[in-house]
């Protein structure tokens, strides 16, 4: 206002009472008011008491979505995006679709026009109603910001779900401000300190490092310069990731005594790759059992019965998530029987139960894992020569390559500063690594099923027949 901006001087005037509708075509772009009046105007908005409104503001999701077209959870309700964005647009009216008031001004120089463009988005509205209210926009944004980390806390998803900086405000039916658009939140916004994991790590790293001097080693210094060039030169560039991420595995070979990549992933990361698979089925389908709303019987009882033993399995933390998995594993029968017999979930976990009790079943899951891997180690290698000597190679299997290799370096890099950083040999760390890995594979060769082999803390573990 004090620089005579014509919008904001017209915001204000409405606001104070000294008009009464908002002027949308042929407003000049300045106010045209002397230097007094301009602050006599900031005067009396900043003393004026605000008076009593209805309320409603309206944000953006990117990264969300709804079952169907429009959900109402009392004063909030959320629609999807593209579909809301495409029924205000028309030119009439559809008689089965009642919009809010607010949506109908197609000429408001905050029109719907102005949401994002967006494959998949949500759109709220947070009705506040009558309220003598100095700043709605934050009131509401508080508001829908706990409901939503709430709702991501609860389900894991942790990147779902992202508010688009903007919002759009209306008052008793029209809207009268907000901003020109949504758009992605500026950088510093993405930041939550007090959520930020990465300090509990540098806390940690620092213990066991016996504190920060550790890191004035030379040994430690060229790891971490190594990990400094992995991550930049694969961070968002798969044609690096392959290269490097090869090299920086060739450079840890000779420490563990072998001549190249490819032998060193072969005897120390295989295994524990397919463990690491074994784990995310069982997460997967877990989880999957969890939260699907296919529920078999009653629905609320039954929802309870999950919900419960959800907080056996899902442990929150203060910043982190942890699965129980000897929980999960113990759980999965039970998980099964509150979901609809056919549904996906429950078949999977049906699937899931026989490979883990059943040995033969157990011994085939493991070989086809096994050979996956193989499979792709071959294929990391034919596309890292394809491109060190500049031969043909797909966007498909240089992703593919990238993927794969990201996990080997991320496995052989913490096993390597778990080395350095409590000052024992790299060879030794990795032939305990290799047999920490190596274990229950040992058990399940002495008989046991998959699922006591890998969880030795497991009391009891059975399979219970059913249709295939």
């Amino acid at each position: 206002m004090l620089v005579d901006d014509g919008l904001q001087v017209h915001l204000a005037m409405l606001e104070l009472g000294d008009i009464h509708e908002p002027q949308v075509r042929g407003r000049p772009s300045r106010a045209n008011l002397s230097i007094g009046e301009r602050l006599h105007l900031v005067e009396r908005l900043i003393m004026q008491e605000p008076s009593v409104h209805h309320h409603v503001i309206w944000h953006a999701f990117t990264k969300a979505t709804i079952d169907g077209m429009q959900t109402q959870l009392g004063d909030l309700t959320m629609y999807h995006g593209p579909w809301l964005v495409d029924v205000a647009k028309m030119e009439s009216s559809l008689p089965w679709i009642e919009l809010p008031d607010e949506l109908k001004d197609r000429e408001s120089i905050w029109s719907i026009t102005k949401f994002p463009e967006e494959d998949e988005f949500v759109l709220t509205r947070m009705d506040l109603g009558r309220q003598s209210l100095s700043n709605a926009p934050r009131v509401a944004g508080e508001i829908v910001d706990a409901i939503v980390d709430l709702a991501k806390y609860r389900s894991g998803r942790r990147h779902n779900w992202t508010r688009l900086d903007g919002h759009l405000h209306a008052i008793d039916g029209r809207l009268v401000g907000g901003s020109m658009g949504f758009h992605e939140a500026r950088p510093e916004l993405d930041v939550m300190p007090s959520m930020d994991a990465v300090v509990d790590e540098i806390e940690e790293i620092s213990s066991r490092a016996g504190g920060p001097s550790r890191f004035r080693d030379s040994d430690v210094r060229k790891w971490s310069e190594t990990l400094k060039w992995w991550r930049e030169a694969s961070t968002g560039h798969d044609a690096g990731a392959v290269l490097v991420g090869v090299r920086v595995l060739d450079s840890i070979a000779p420490h563990v005594q072998l001549a190249d990549w490819d032998s060193y992933v072969r005897r120390y990361l295989l295994w524990s790759n397919v463990r690491g698979e074994l784990l995310g089925a069982i997460k997967r389908s877990v989880e999957s059992g969890i939260y699907s709303s296919r529920l078999a019987r009653d629905e609320q009882s039954t929802a309870e019965a999950k919900r419960a033993i959800e907080r056996k399995i899902v442990k929150h933390g203060h910043k982190m998530t942890y699965f129980n998995y000897v929980e999960a594993v113990s759980q999965m029968e039970e998980i099964e029987r509150l979901n609809e017999s056919h549904t996906v979930a429950a078949r999977g976990l049906r699937v899931l139960r026989r490979r883990l009790s059943d040995p033969s079943q157990s011994q085939a899951w493991i070989s086809l894992l096994r050979d996956d891997w193989v499979t792709r180690a071959a294929r990391l290698a034919r596309v890292r020569d394809a491109l060190a000597h500049g031969g043909p190679t797909t966007e498909e299997s240089l992703s593919y390559a990238a993927k794969f290799v990201r996990n080997l370096v991320g496995n052989s890099m913490y096993i390597v500063f778990d080395a350095v950083l409590a000052g024992d040999g790299i060879l030794a760390r990795h032939d305990s690594f290799r047999e920490d890995q190596t274990k229950w594979r040992e058990r399940l060769r002495a008989g046991l099923g998959l699922a006591p082999a890998l969880f030795p803390d497991l009391e009891e573990f059975d399979s219970e027949d059913g249709d295939h």
